[in-house]
């Protein structure tokens, strides 16, 4: 009867509107105009499998311009919308159905924009039956978003039941840029592989590849359709099970400092915790600490991250015991925030340990050395230096004996006792570490880039101190760049590597302007940041006496010393190794303005503090011993051939013999040196 009437009519046009299966109607369409007179066929589909090469018309998605105008015209309105109108089409898929639906909506009900907002949002039955309707009345079209996503959905989980996680997985996470990871971390690859394409077949997916994304009208239909089917209590066990994966999976790359990785899985989680109302209270805190672990390591959001961490950890002290792993976690996590009271940072760290070391008993789990390693580095930077090195050979024991000590993991240990040698002097051991820790990372390639970054600068810090200014600036530019990938400006981590850089070529080209202005600037930010009495500003303080010694402004120098002087007696105690390094610097400045005596004692008093702390780096008292003596024309003193010797057998034991010290060090040797600029290059070598 079809083919008779349509041989009748010439120019017949044939809809097969939301083909899913070709195959099922490809033997009914009409193919013989001789039988079936001349017309055209129309298929619409969601199916992106069935393509017809030069036959595909794709309905892409409307700029802003092209929604205002079909907006306008249903309407019968001005095309130039008001700032609420274009709030609300901005609100709306960009898709010409879903503009012209909520149009002939809004010309039919009486609401507001707000309220169809609100309405699209919940994605109630009711809804979408009252959408058809009008859809009907106005072109006898009966197809919503709604529908036709609700319909592939259908079909989907007809065919695979258990792609329903997934599919729910992609439903309360971000819709832009999914990791592909995430969900072979949650499911089989292979499933994983079959899930994607049947997506891909039923139009779901917006883009597909190592990173996925889904339009967020589909995303929220998505979500809607399943909230419908599976129940409220099926749908929290299930989003339960997700959030224990992506816990799973951000201490993964937690433990790997991974930032990378964890920046691409920030917006997940934050998408995730917007549904506490069907997360439960435990399941809410572990999102919340990941979240706050994250912006830890960014060092962004640090107030905030507070806030997380402090309310997750009232709901893990109901949970759990006391000697949790997770409360003793987010101890640790809390005390790497308290950067500006040191005995609440000590508190936090031993009170973390303690707890890792009562739940584990005499098993050293990775936890506890993670925790060991920042307990170095705070004893490092309070400059008690056996403690230090105690609980970072603590660390590397627990390490290596997880891990090896060819692995990744071992070697941000390895870098974190480079660097502590670094500190108390011991180049040659610093350089055997940073070094071993980047051969490390090279055997894994485009793993952990922020760490590698953070190593290389170390290592180019050290070769500035070795005096060996060209490899220093290679390495240090090194890790600037990457660093400017993850951190801002402001960034305090940065700003650590901006003032190393600003020093290192102040001392290749003389610029000692630009480098007073660099370390200037976040010597205010880390005041600004609430650490006005904390190591780190007097850190950043005591770069500033270099640049100012270099550019010969020694009362301003010596007016910072002061303040430095009252803070690290404060924070560290009268003799403590950073006192020592001050009265270096006071004598130092004092022998270069001709005042020896004065020189003499505060050099003599340094002297005595780190010898009493046994500290290497007490070579560079020696040399200003050294030189204030031959300032002052003395060289033949029993005394200063004392020093001499002294400084030699120590320099000699610490620095590498390939370092720019040694040829320091055999222009030393020549005992007829009277000038005192030609004693040393630059003041920054025997910088603390």
């Amino acid at each position: 009867m079809l083919r008779e009437k349509l041989s009748r009519n010439p120019d017949w046009l044939l809809i097969f509107d939301n083909v899913t299966d070709f195959k099922n109607i490809q033997d009914y369409l009409p193919h013989d105009s001789g039988i079936w007179g001349r017309g055209e066929i129309i298929l619409t589909t969601c199916d992106s499998a069935i393509n017809m090469a030069g036959a595909v018309i794709e309905v892409s998605e409307l700029n802003h311009k092209e929604k205002i105008q079909l907006f306008s015209k249903i309407l019968s309105l001005q095309e130039n919308v008001s700032k609420e109108e274009q709030h609300f089409l901005d609100s709306l898929p960009p898709y010409p159905l879903d503009i012209s639906t909520a149009a002939h909506y809004l010309k039919t009900v009486s609401i507001s924009y707000q309220e169809y907002l609100s309405r699209m949002k919940e994605n109630s039955q009711q809804f979408s039956e009252a959408q058809t309707d009008i859809l009907k009345d106005v072109g006898n079209y009966t197809k919503t978003r709604f529908n036709i996503i609700g319909l592939s959905i259908k079909n989907l989980l007809t065919e695979h039941q258990d792609f329903s996680d997934l599919l729910l997985l992609l439903s309360v996470v971000d819709a832009k840029n999914i990791p592909r990871e995430i969900l072979d971390f949650y499911k089989n690859p292979v499933t994983v592989d079959k899930f994607l394409h049947a997506l891909q077949k039923h139009s779901l997916l917006s883009c597909c590849g190592k990173i996925i994304s889904l339009h967020s009208a589909t995303q929220t239909v998505v979500r809607s359709y399943l909230s419908q089917m599976l129940g409220i209590n099926k749908q929290q066990n299930k989003i339960e099970n997700i959030t224990e994966v992506l816990e799973k999976y951000a201490d993964k790359h937690l433990v790997e400092q991974d930032l990378q990785s964890l920046q691409q899985l920030l917006p997940h989680l934050l998408a995730l915790v917007k549904h506490d109302n069907i997360l439960s209270k435990i399941a809410l805190a572990n999102l919340n600490v990941k979240i706050a672990n994250i912006d830890i390591i960014k060092q962004v959001n640090q107030s905030q991250s507070k806030t997380l961490l402090e309310n997750s950890l009232v709901v893990y002290k109901e949970y759990y015991s006391k000697a949790h792993p997770k409360v003793a976690w987010v101890l640790g996590q809390l005390g790497v925030l308290s950067k500006s009271d040191v005995e609440k940072q000590r508190k936090f760290f031993e009170e973390s340990l303690d707890k890792y070391q009562k739940y584990y008993h005499k098993e050293n789990p990775i936890q506890c050395a993670w925790i060991l390693v920042h307990l170095g580095n705070f004893y490092r930077r309070l400059g008690d230096y056996h403690k230090a090195e105690h609980y970072l050979q603590k660390s590397l024991e627990i390490y290596q004996e997880h891990y090896g000590s060819e692995h990744p993991k071992t070697a941000w240990v390895f870098a974190n006792m480079g660097r502590f040698y670094r500190r108390i002097g011991d180049y040659k051991k610093a350089k055997i570490l940073l070094e071993k820790s980047l051969d490390i990372h090279s055997k894994y390639p485009g793993k952990n880039e922020i760490e590698v970054a953070w190593v290389n600068l170390n290592l180019g810090i050290l070769y500035y101190y070795l005096w060996d200014l060209n490899q220093s600036k290679q390495l240090i530019d090194k890790g600037v760049e990457v660093y400017k990938k993850y951190y801002t400006p402001q960034n305090r981590e940065m700003g650590w590597a901006l003032i190393y850089k600003a020093l290192t070529s102040a001392s290749i080209t003389g610029d000692w302007l630009t480098a007073e202005a660099v370390v200037k600037e976040y010597a205010d930010i880390f005041i600004e940041n609430g650490e006005k009495d904390h190591i780190s500003v007097s850190w950043a303080l005591e770069r500033l006496v270099r640049v100012y010694i270099n550019l010969h402004e020694y009362s301003k120098a010596l007016s910072i010393l002061d303040k430095m002087l009252e803070s690290y007696t404060k924070l560290a105690g009268e003799n403590s190794v950073q006192v020592g390094f001050c009265k270096n610097y006071i004598g130092r400045i004092n022998s270069l303005m001709g005042n020896y005596k004065i020189a003499e004692y505060f050099l003599k008093d340094a002297f005595a503090i780190l010898n009493k702390n046994r500290h290497p780096r007490n070579y560079i008292v020696i040399k200003s011993l050294i030189n204030n003596y031959k300032y002052q024309g003395n060289f033949n003193s029993f005394i200063l051939k004392s020093y001499e010797s002294m400084f030699e057998k120590t320099v000699r034991q610490y620095f590498p013999r390939d370092s720019g010290m040694m040829t320091i060090l055999n222009l030393f040797d020549v005992k007829c040196i009277t000038n005192r600029a030609s004693i040393f290059p630059s003041f920054n070598f025997f910088d603390a």
